[in-house]
């Protein structure tokens, strides 16, 4: 590695959002070379963590253009060439810089968003390249996986440096968590549809109301905006990460009819869009019992289908705000997550 990219790295993860200088080829957002992952509406707006674009360009430099509906800040990871680097957005349409003084040659990018739906919607407007730099697409892995969860899903506060630390734009870092760290050991394209607070039955407010399979059809949730044709992605396996929020204490017991007949509903749903999807039900780190002892009866009800529990903390540096994994614990969760995906499909 050069001095170049090692500074680079280095810039790119302190999470500096670099004032554009203005690049003379426009990149429209429909251009062919750009492969899209996850849910956009047709304007290319989209509101679930782990949307994604993907391409390859050759060049030095690149540009992105995004627009942001409301006030709160949103971080997309930008990855060129294997490096990381964040970009807070923020307001109507800016032009930000993802890359500059790059050595010359083809180089593939990731634009992942990292901020989950509540922090609301993000519109791409498109790239800025040289004159003389070229767009082309890059090919989708053969496999797909689509995980449905909560906040542990959406890697909420995986980089908060104390456990009384709230979610923020900059220490909720969903392009490490456990999901989408899974999916990329597995060269698998990942659908998220997560959201901190959700529950199955019921969310973390008590309340039974646009719970996440209730949002679960949704391109944009927190309007209940555009409904997603669930053809355009068939996923291979589905995984399910929901009943923390259900089974918190503050809402009093949770009850196993109530909550196993929403699930059971849910999985119909589920094996419809993919009839021959292999199915893993989940739970934990941060919680376990009763539903626990419920997801193996539901299991049992369906093909393709298996229950998991991801393993128990194990020390303190597992855990980040409000007792969330971390990053490390992200990545044990990954892990595991892998091997049990390798089970059941056989994937090497």
């Amino acid at each position: 590695m050069n001095i170049y990219m090692k500074f680079l790295g280095l810039f790119f993860l302190l999470g500096f959002t670099i004032q554009a200088q203005s690049l003379p080829q426009i990149i429209q957002p429909n251009n062919e070379g750009l492969r899209y992952i996850g849910r956009f509406t047709d304007d290319y707006r989209c509101a679930w963590t782990g949307n994604s674009i993907e391409f390859s360009f050759t060049g030095t430099a690149l540009n992105a253009q995004f627009s942001v509906a409301g006030k709160k800040k949103i971080a997309v990871t930008a990855v060129v060439d294997g490096v990381e680097r964040i970009l807070y957005l923020k307001g109507e349409k800016q032009t930000y810089a993802v890359a500059e003084g790059l050595p010359k040659g083809q180089h593939k990018v990731l634009l992942f968003r990292r901020s989950e739906a509540s922090f609301g919607v993000l519109k791409f407007e498109g790239l800025q390249l040289e004159e003389d730099a070229v767009l082309e697409a890059t090919e989708a892995p053969k496999r797909k996986i689509l995980v449905i969860g909560d906040s542990i899903t959406c890697g909420f506060a995986n980089e908060g440096k104390s456990l009384k630390e709230q979610n923020t734009a900059e220490n909720e870092n969903g392009y490490m968590s456990y999901a989408a760290i899974a999916s990329r050991s597995l060269n698998a394209d990942l659908m998220f549809t997560s959201w901190s607070g959700k529950g199955m039955y019921r969310n973390g407010n008590n309340t039974t109301k646009n719970t996440l399979p209730q949002l679960f059809d949704y391109i944009l949730p927190l309007k209940k905006e555009g409904v997603w044709d669930h053809s355009r992605y068939v996923p291979d396996v589905i995984v399910i990460n929901l009943g923390t929020n259900d089974m918190r204490k503050t809402s009093g017991p949770l009850g196993k009819e109530n909550y196993c007949s929403i699930y059971v509903s849910f999985l119909e749903r589920l094996q419809k869009i993919a009839p021959n999807a292999k199915i893993i039900i989940s739970i934990g780190p941060m919680g376990f019992d009763p539903v626990k002892s419920w997801l193996p009866e539901i299991a049992a009800k369906f093909k393709n289908t298996s229950p998991f529990l991801f393993s128990h903390y194990k020390s303190a540096d597992e855990k980040a705000g409000l007792y969330h994994p971390s990053v490390k614990k992200d990545k044990l969760m990954a892990a595991e997550l892998a091997e049990e995906i390798k089970r059941v499909t056989g994937w090497e």
